[in-house]
């Protein structure tokens, strides 16, 4: 398992990718961050595209599992509902931090979540 320091620094794979590659799919890209099936609709084979597209989709499950529990642990006064405001607000600032590496042309992995690979399950 990953250590904390690990999974709170996010890894900078931005080497991983062809520069040119990046920049000519800037707007797809910025669009996956919110949409994680662009990749697949527009069949656009760019790795870099697919791993925003993970990164997206990962988000995606994230906000799902934090909207149950905000769910569940609402029915506690007062502090459920601030709970499910804080894990609310942490998903919001995740996406923020991935449209923000895709805008400045970085592909960094989400801290925490980012060394997930939602994409292998798919693949089988």
């Amino acid at each position: 398992m990953n250590d904390l320091n690990s999974l709170l620094m996010p890894e900078d794979v931005t080497d991983q990718f062809d520069a040119g590659e990046m920049k000519q799919n800037q707007g797809l890209a910025i669009a996956t961050c919110i949409l994680f099936f662009i990749p697949m609709v527009t069949k656009n084979n760019s790795d870099y595209l697919k791993f925003l597209s993970n990164q997206s989709l990962t988000l995606l499950v994230l906000s799902i599992v934090v909207f149950i529990v905000s769910k569940i642990v609402g029915i506690i006064p007062i502090i459920g509902g601030l709970v499910g405001k804080l894990l609310g607000l942490c998903v919001l600032a995740l996406l923020a931090w991935l449209i923000i590496d895709t805008v400045t042309g970085k592909a960094r992995k989400l801290p925490i979540i980012g060394h997930i690979n939602i994409m292998d399950f798919f693949a089988k």
